[in-house]
């Protein structure tokens, strides 16, 4: 059956076969020539004036139906445009004129100047197709042109908010206040602050705890190998490293009972030794001094992890206590050092404590009075006082010294708890202790000319030179080093003339004028003496002294190995010379200097060894725990 339809654009009829039903041709009224859809079924109706339909002229259907689905439309003929004018600007003289729309990208002069410009080409104003709009675009460039209602965007890669709304899969409340919004925002990041708090801290936790596991192992090492040394002051030395360490690591009072039985055994060793052995001797001072670490704060007793200081003081008596009495120069030195390190732990007065309860009545106020004078070098002439108030005067030297440092009179009162001033001429001899008393006590009243008239009245040779050491502390402490000039001078005569038959000053005064050498920043007098000490123990803790001094001036610097003597024979070597490699091991480890493992690990086992190993530890501690 034929289909019969007019073109919806013309009202031509037309008359096709049933085959050609919803395929697309074109009108072929010459007026018309536009698209239209062939109908599924008879659409023809009549004139809409109820006339009888205007007949078209005959169409042949098969020619028809081949036209339709030409693939070329027959052409049409164009109808001639006028182009509108273009309106121009010369760039040359700003000259405004109107030009015909042929001329477009053409040449032209200008009416008034006549310089050839290019005419501009009029912009077509059509309309944008959205699907060809981004054809010159890449391929992923997402388009700007607006989509046509109901046409897919095939650009959109995700689902817009708007539609997850209207689906129900987004939750939205629409009601929500500022300050609620804030709130929740507050909770989220703070959530984040805390799990990243959390992970940092884990980090620190495990590289400390890394650190603190290996520091144990290297003491644990020095602890080990040092069981086989031939010297018990070998294991001396080591144990009480292993105190100290234990005692700064100590969280618990099980902890800490373990580093203080350490350093017992440390002590039990040394009083092993006869009194004169000088490495015993300047060993007690040292963990004297070392006992004072044990005590603590309020809070640290508490936990547990210190003792008080009332219980430190026993500890500390047993060690100085038993330094020979024939040996002032060294048990001088042992006050001086105790007093320092109470006054840094804020502790002076346990040092007064100390000094009463050590040795013989005469002997308790001598250390008295030595504490107080150091309490008067330091500026703590307050300090000073309190000690000389609560002091039992006696007749020695440092009583003496220590009035005259608080007063300006030429003498105490007379009186058998006072020593009387040496007389110059026609006197009776000087005395030993007249002689330190006010050589000393005028040189703490900045009277250094008397004070060496003084040191050098006819009498003993040694008592002369350990009246001027007393005077150069005072100067190099006073920061007046050039007063101590003719101390050094008088020592270097000493030494020079021992070939003359001269008696030679006692090892340890050299050693104390080796410590002033090292203060006063003169290294070539503190060589030429410690080359003149005879016994090789003294002269090993003098070298000692310069190496500490060498190692404070490195700061947080490396320090030079060559500072060390090397050692021929560990099995006999002094212990100070051993104590040398573990406070240079130490100080490399505090640096970070990690390339002295290497050495550490390449010293003589059983003897040399250990003392890097807890030199090592003890720096890496130093790194990391509060130490006071």
């Amino acid at each position: 059956m034929a289909l019969q339809f007019n073109c919806p654009h013309c009202g031509a009829f037309y008359r096709l076969d049933e085959k050609f039903a919803g395929k697309t041709g074109r009108c072929k009224n010459a007026e018309c020539k536009k698209s239209i859809l062939i109908p599924l079924q008879s659409t023809a109706t009549a004139p809409t004036n109820g006339a009888p339909a205007k007949k078209a002229a005959p169409i042949d259907a098969e020619q028809a139906a081949a036209a339709a689905f030409a693939d070329e439309p027959a052409p049409v003929a164009k109808k001639e445009v006028a182009l509108a004018k273009i309106a121009t600007v010369c760039p040359a003289c700003d000259h405004k004129f109107e030009v015909d729309g042929a001329l477009a990208g053409k040449n032209f002069p200008c009416p008034e100047c006549r310089k050839l410009i290019k005419i501009a080409r009029p912009v077509e104003a059509k309309p944008t197709d959205w699907r060809t709009a981004a054809s010159n675009r890449p391929s992923l460039a997402k388009s700007e042109e607006p989509v046509p209602s109901g046409a897919w965007e095939v650009q959109r890669k995700g689902v817009s908010a708007d539609s997850l709304i209207k689906a129900g899969a987004h939750e939205v409340d629409d009601d929500e206040e500022p300050r609620e919004r804030r709130l929740r925002l507050i909770k989220k990041y703070a959530f984040r602050l805390a799990v990243l708090g959390m992970i940092v801290w884990a980090v620190v936790y495990f590289m400390k705890s890394r650190r603190v596991g290996e520091q144990e192992r290297w003491m644990e090492m020095a602890v080990k190998e040092i069981e086989g040394a031939p010297k018990p002051e070998f294991k001396a030395a080591i144990h009480r490293y292993a105190g100290e360490y234990q005692v700064r690591a100590a969280r618990k009072s099980e902890e800490l009972q373990t580093a203080i039985d350490w350093l017992h055994k440390s002590r039990d060793e040394l009083l092993n030794l006869p009194p004169s052995n000088s490495d015993r001797n300047a060993m007690l001072i040292e963990l004297g001094i070392a006992y004072t670490v044990c005590a603590g704060d309020s809070a640290e007793v508490n936990d547990g992890r210190r003792l008080p200081w009332e219980r430190i003081h026993t500890h500390v008596r047993k060690c100085l206590d038993k330094i020979p009495p024939n040996e002032p120069v060294l048990r001088d030195r042992a006050m001086r050092m105790l007093a320092r390190k109470l006054l840094e732990r804020e502790q002076p007065m346990l040092a007064m404590q100390i000094a009463r309860s050590c040795g013989s009545d005469a002997d308790q106020a001598e250390y008295v009075g030595r504490v107080g004078i150091e309490f008067v070098l330091l500026n703590k002439k307050d300090l000073a006082q309190q000690v000389f108030d609560k002091m039992v005067p006696g007749p020695q030297p440092a009583c003496t010294a220590l009035w005259l440092a608080l007063n300006s009179g030429e003498r105490p009162p007379a009186g058998a708890a006072w020593i009387a001033p040496p007389v110059a001429k026609g006197g009776p001899p000087v005395t030993r202790d007249a002689r330190l008393a006010y050589a000393e006590g005028r040189a703490l009243q900045n009277r250094f000319a008397d004070a060496y008239q003084i040191a050098k009245l006819p009498g003993n040779s040694n008592d002369q030179l350990e009246a001027m050491a007393l005077i150069g502390a005072v100067a190099i402490d006073s920061g007046k080093t050039e007063e101590a000039i003719a101390a050094f001078d008088a020592v270097i005569a000493a030494i020079k003339s021992e070939a003359k038959g001269a008696v030679m000053p006692p090892p340890w005064l050299l050693a104390c004028y080796v410590d002033l050498a090292v203060k006063a920043k003169k290294p070539e007098v503190a060589n030429l003496l410690i080359d003149a000490i005879k016994d090789e123990m003294v002269r090993s803790w003098a070298r000692l002294t310069v190496v500490r001094g060498k190692i404070a001036a490195a700061g947080k610097e490396k320090a030079e190995d060559s500072m060390l003597e090397p050692i021929a024979n560990p099995p006999a070597a002094p212990l100070a010379a051993l104590l040398s490699q573990a406070e240079l091991a130490r100080h490399q480890a505090f640096v970070g200097e990690s390339a002295y493992g290497r050495v550490v690990k390449a010293l003589s086992k059983n003897i040399i060894q250990p003392f890097g190993y807890a030199g090592t530890a003890l720096g890496n501690q130093d790194r990391t725990v509060k130490t006071k």
